[in-house]
């Protein structure tokens, strides 16, 4: 039996705790912000890219994806973005899957005062690179344990947000690989057009 005097105080801890019980398991609420992977322009940093062969259907299962993208900028590199509410499998060694095969043996964190604010991990092989930005919600992930430290007590009392991929690879870059390779402008000339992407709330909470 609870004492009477400790009724309502335990009533609105079991209310708050029934808050994000409801919101994600029942409701299944999502946000949705309007921007798409395929509204990205063929021609970004100067280069013309044409989906590869397999495109991005492989990733709608394989990241849990709802829309993905692969795209052949060049002779030499491959953009590949992707939009999933699994945080975890767009931030944890995404290289595993899109870039299935090719070794990496170094992980590193660079951000350039020109981009301030979007780290991006950059993955280096015998002859080969690897640069990939993820972004959630309206920040970045540099450091994924920090972030979801930081995110976890909001993450539980509004609904899910999407995360996006940003992946390229295909060419050997000098290290440490430097703002004005061929990499990183591909890479962030796709950052930057995914953000001057008009945002649409308009149907920001659905039900699955």
């Amino acid at each position: 039996m609870i004492a009477a005097r400790y009724a309502r105080p335990v009533a609105a801890l079991i209310a708050v705790a029934l808050i994000p019980t409801v919101l994600h398991t029942y409701v299944r609420a999502r946000s949705v912000d309007g921007r798409r992977a395929d509204r990205l322009p063929s021609q970004l940093s100067g280069l013309y890219g044409a989906s590869t062969v397999r495109g991005g259907r492989w990733a709608l299962e394989a990241l849990d994806a709802d829309q993905a993208i692969e795209r052949q900028y060049g002779s030499e590199l491959t953009l590949f973005v992707a939009r999933s509410y699994d945080l975890k499998r767009l931030y944890h060694h995404p290289e595993l899957t899109v870039a299935y095969g090719r070794g990496f043996a170094a992980h590193t964190i660079v951000e350039f005062d020109q981009h301030a604010g979007i780290p991006v991990h950059v993955l280096t092989g015998p002859g080969r690179t690897a640069a990939y930005v993820v972004q959630a919600g309206d920040g970045f992930v540099g450091d994924p344990f920090v972030y979801e430290l930081r995110s976890a007590l909001p993450a539980m009392f509004r609904a899910r947000r999407q995360a996006t991929l940003f992946f390229v690879y295909g060419r050997y870059e000098r290290s440490p690989i430097p703002l004005d390779s061929p990499t990183m402008g591909l890479l962030l000339s796709a950052v930057e057009s995914w953000q001057s992407q008009p945002l649409d709330h308009s149907a920001s909470r659905t039900n699955d």
